[in-house]
């Protein structure tokens, strides 16, 4: 629709300017001067008519100012000046001398006596009580013994007892280490695994496997593993001096557990009793305490 007015609209406009153009054969009248001024008619009977009896024309006279009357001064009776203020004359005041007075001398007070707070009475003495017999100190020393299975360590405990004095043992429960093993830890997926063996091939290492399971290790590379732990620090040492240096070691512990018998507060008077019980348990160790971490004061 608004296309439709448009052209509409460009053609209405395009025939009137043709017809202003004289395109069509017919020329426009012309609007302008001076050629309209030649088209009137009988322009000569045209003449101004004379303004009959004009009214006047007055003048303007502005309006008298109303006329202020003149101020007439009044006088103001001022009060009668006394005589005498004006007739006597001014003398200028006398000020007497001011003669000091004399203070008689004050005889000083007498001294009056002070009573003197009476003697402090000396306490009697005091007998400071004897100090009680100190506390018998209880040995710090540890030691531990083996690696029992659980009918082992009720053996060896109820041979604990029959020394004299009897000792009582605690007991701790210690995973066996088995063997371990030198690892590089997970690389995050197949491909960068194979990436870092790629690696330990050019460094002419073909002992090793890309492990899968457990999910813990997955994509992890095992180098090996050892039945002590200083074989595999052996092992990590020489690892390092051709350029693998993200290797750790880790401690396998087998599917058993094994007990411990502790003696705390260990007298070492009685190491030769627990000497003489290890003829009966030769496989088993006897060892300190492991030490345990300090613990910061709160």
């Amino acid at each position: 629709m608004l296309k439709l007015s448009f052209w509409l609209l460009l053609i209405i406009n395009g025939v009137l300017l043709a017809l202003q153009q004289g395109v069509f054969g017919v020329q426009p009248v012309p609007q302008r001067e001076p050629l309209r001024l030649a088209l009137q008619l009988h322009p000569e009977q045209i003449r101004p008519l004379p303004v009959e009896n004009p009214a006047p024309v007055l003048p303007v006279t502005p309006a008298p100012l109303p006329a202020v009357s003149a101020v007439t001064p009044v006088p103001v009776a001022l009060p009668p000046t006394p005589a005498a203020v004006v007739a006597s004359p001014v003398v200028p005041a006398v000020i007497p001398a001011v003669t000091p007075a004399v203070t008689p001398p004050v005889a000083p007070p007498a001294a009056v006596p002070v009573p003197l707070p009476p003697a402090a009475k000396t306490p009697p003495s005091v007998v400071a009580p004897q100090a009680s017999a100190p506390a018998p100190v209880l040995s710090t020393a540890c030691i531990e013994i083996g690696d029992f299975s659980p009918v082992e360590a009720d053996k060896f405990a109820a041979r604990l007892l029959t020394l004299k004095p009897p000792l009582v043992p605690t007991r701790r429960m210690v995973q066996e280490i088995s063997n371990y093993m030198l690892y590089i830890p997970p690389q995050g997926s197949q491909e960068a695994a194979e990436h870092k063996a790629g690696e330990l091939r050019r460094l002419h290492l073909d002992d090793f496997q890309i492990l899968t399971e457990p999910p813990a290790l997955r994509w992890s590379i095992s180098l090996g593993v050892f039945k002590t732990e200083q074989a595999a620090k052996s092992r990590i040492a020489s690892l390092i001096q051709i350029g693998v240096r993200s290797a750790n070691i880790m401690a396998r512990t087998a599917s058993t557990s094994k007990l411990v018998l502790q003696l705390p507060h260990f007298e070492p008077g009685s190491r030769a009793g627990v000497d003489s019980l290890k003829k009966y348990f030769p496989t088993q160790e006897v060892r300190d305490c492991p030490a345990r971490p300090a613990v910061s004061p709160a």
